[in-house]
């Protein structure tokens, strides 16, 4: 029985490419106008996602004074983030994107830096500028390291050929979350 669009005589790899129109090898102007394209609708949808993650990592009212920079800060991370592991990734369809459980650590620790600075000073409404400038630097050099610190070991993961093992793992109880409410609960 002959399909349609399929003579008896084709090769499975003729079939598919003619089901599947896709399949078919795009001039270069059109791989750059995709590009284009995609890269775009992803700006627009992810300028807000980024300005949600400020606010989620910076939560704490002690960084109010701080937020336009550090919106700016976070999509500055952002762009890095994506341009790295696109460029750098073996793989041809990796995106990197932030993940919800490294944002509830990365506010996890600024939130602890903020409580800190907060107390050192005896409130939020007796700390000088100063403070607020020492406390914003502060956690945005621990965000780095721990920052870089992940990236560093996922890095090794990745090289050594472990990154298997990691499916031997057991799900924490409660979930994946479950495991990190100790480190966010509020004070």
């Amino acid at each position: 029985m002959v399909e349609l669009g399929r003579s008896a005589r084709s090769s499975p790899l003729e079939s598919s490419i003619a089901c599947c129109p896709s399949a078919l090898p795009l001039p270069a102007a059109a791989l750059v106008a995709r590009g284009v394209l995609y890269g775009l609708v992803n700006s627009v949808l992810l300028c807000p996602t980024v300005v949600s993650f400020a606010s989620v990592v910076f939560r704490n009212s002690a960084y109010a004074d701080f937020m336009p920079l550090l919106v700016r800060l976070m999509f500055f991370a952002g762009v890095v983030h994506q341009g790295v592991i696109t460029s750098r990734s073996s793989m041809s369809f990796a995106v990197g994107q932030v993940q919800d459980v490294g944002l509830v650590v990365l506010s996890a620790i600024a939130s602890g830096v903020a409580r800190e600075a907060t107390v050192m000073a005896g409130g939020v409404e007796h700390m000088t500028d100063q403070d607020k400038r020492a406390m914003t630097a502060t956690a945005l050099i621990f965000l780095a390291i721990a920052t870089a610190m992940v990236g560093l070991l996922l890095y090794l993961v990745a090289r050594c050929g472990v990154a298997s093992i990691a499916q031997c793992c057991p799900a924490w109880p409660g979930g994946r979350l479950g495991s990190l409410q100790p480190a966010v609960a509020p004070p």
